[in-house]
């Protein structure tokens, strides 16, 4: 009998323990590292799409990118664009016409100068410039467009890199799509860095609901130091209007996989509401967390 208590009680003991790490592994699948991952590449994601939106509404809102421009016109200052963008608000924009720019392939260069630093509506600060050189009627097949960014920042964060858009579609003012192609850096205030390289085709949608639709894949180095891979598996859906209203800065749509760290985790970003909420999958396990853009 005594042999038998003994049994039960170990048997009992093993159970408990068993159970305490089953739990622990299922709390480890969320940890603050694994969170701290997703955050980091979501921001990575944020400001390396917002320098291809930037330029995507100076190219559509300046008529030189599709004419070539007024005969004898080489320069000239573009207004309005901040009626249009509240991000253009407080930036100088100015057009400078290629010698060899024509009506049916318009060549030139668009700056877009922040100055010393200005602050949208929502409390974005931005500074320094972004240079968007293009060939080619804007984003029509085979057209490319070469951004670049010169002591340009974000919130404190400073942006390096380049990104080259070329053209797929036919641009109406129904539907633009191209494909990007970038490489990029990202610096923050505590010195710690994020790398960005990335391949994906952007499709823009600008009424009645201002979407972006985005497929493809990128790859680099988080600002903790690990590299990863991101593979977009279901079309990520990005809304600007819920950008400019509800301060979401992330899609609103879509499923990405990011692998980092070892892990496999999948994001899956709801329904289409406006939100910075995401519901995250690791290993079978599931949880719903909300993001937040840094500031």
């Amino acid at each position: 009998m005594k042999g038998k208590g003994r049994f039960i009680k170990g048997s009992s003991l093993f159970m408990i323990v068993l159970m305490t790490l089953i739990l622990s592994c299922h709390q480890n699948e969320f940890t603050n590292a694994v969170l701290s991952h997703i955050q980091s590449e979501a921001i990575s994601d944020s400001f390396q799409n917002e320098t291809v939106d930037i330029s995507s509404v100076a190219m559509n809102n300046t008529t030189e990118t599709l004419s070539g421009g007024r005969y004898g016109e080489v320069s000239r200052e573009i207004k309005g664009i901040g009626n249009i963008d509240d991000r253009f608000k407080c930036a100088v924009v100015t057009h400078i016409k290629d010698p060899a720019s024509t009506l049916e392939n318009p060549i030139g260069t668009i700056t877009i100068d922040f100055g010393t630093g200005c602050a949208d509506a929502h409390g974005k600060t931005r500074k320094g410039m972004i240079i968007i050189h293009y060939s080619g009627k804007r984003f029509s097949p085979g057209s490319t467009i070469t951004v670049t960014v010169q002591n340009f920042y974000k919130n404190d964060a400073h942006v390096e890199g380049t990104l080259t858009l070329t053209g797929l579609l036919p641009s109406t003012p129904d539907n633009t799509k191209f494909q990007v192609v970038t490489s990029g850096k990202l610096i923050f205030p505590d010195g710690r860095q994020a790398t960005r390289e990335q391949s994906t085709t952007h499709e823009l949608f600008p009424d009645p609901k201002n979407l972006w639709i985005v497929t493809g894949h990128s790859s680099g180095t988080n600002k903790n130091g690990k590299s990863y891979t991101m593979k977009i598996t279901s079309e990520l859906v990005y809304s600007k209007t819920c950008e400019l209203n509800s301060k979401v800065f992330i899609p609103v749509k879509g499923i990405k996989t990011l692998t980092v760290d070892h892990k496999e985790i999948i994001i899956d970003y709801g329904d289409g509401s406006c939100d910075n909420t995401v519901t995250i999958t690791v290993n079978g396990k599931s949880k719903v967390e909300t993001l937040t853009d840094g500031k």
